[in-house]
């Protein structure tokens, strides 16, 4: 037990924490030494959590592959990685200004340069991984995935206006079972294949959009926790 000290009389809680005390860091896992080596996957807030380590003076790197939104294309993107599993699908959306990825934040003009980025993307992402002491993985911003009609497969982010407006898509609101799978699927390839210290957050910035038909709060609300 605790002793805290107050105007009211003292106190013999079982813990408890202090505002005064908020500059204080934890004392944590200690899963990073001086200068290691970190991988950051995942959303949009990998980008700011590189630039908080570089300036604590970890050699950081953003993951190779682009923003990867939610917990599924997490998934398939380590398979494809590190056990060579092939896409389950094509993964070239075409839309009006090029060639988007259906799994990955990659684009390009045309399916040639398409192809050629996506193998290169692959080749940097099993370099990286495998030289990491740290690997980060920033959960996404949302639960929520657009998945085509036919097998149900998602997408990494919403698909390009010219396949949307088609009506081959539709939005799933994400179930926690199967963030569970997934999540639970993404540590065991890590485990198996690379050495690195697995650590993993959810990403804090709110949606911008939710394509469900209820508040942005309430979506929000559902996605973090469902996430977290």
């Amino acid at each position: 037990m605790k002793q805290l000290s107050t105007r009211r009389g003292t106190y013999e809680p079982p813990h408890f924490d202090l505002w005064d005390r908020r500059e204080r860091s934890p004392d944590g896992p200690r899963v990073l030494a001086a200068g290691a080596r970190v991988v950051v996957m995942g959303s949009c807030f990998a980008r700011d959590a590189v630039g908080y380590l570089r300036g604590r003076g970890y050699r950081a790197r953003r993951y190779p592959a682009g923003h990867l939104y939610n917990p599924h294309v997490i998934r398939l993107e380590l398979e494809h990685v590190l056990e060579g599993a092939e896409w389950p699908s094509d993964v070239a959306l075409e839309g009006a200004d090029g060639v988007a990825h259906r799994y990955r934040k990659l684009t390009a003009a045309n399916r040639d340069e398409f192809g050629d980025r996506d193998r290169r993307a692959t080749e940097q992402a099993r370099k990286l991984l495998a030289e990491a002491e740290v690997i980060v993985l920033v959960f996404g911003t949302t639960a929520e995935v657009w998945r085509d009609t036919d097998a149900g497969l998602p997408t990494n982010e919403i698909p390009p206006p010219e396949s949307l407006d088609g009506g081959s898509w539709r939005v799933d609101e994400g179930e926690l079972e199967a963030i569970r799978t997934d999540v639970a699927r993404t540590q065991e390839l890590l485990s198996e294949h690379v050495r690195g210290a697995q650590v993993y957050a959810v990403c804090p910035i709110p949606l911008y959009a939710t394509w469900l038909d209820r508040h942005i709060v309430d979506a929000n609300g559902r996605s973090k926790a469902l996430l977290r």
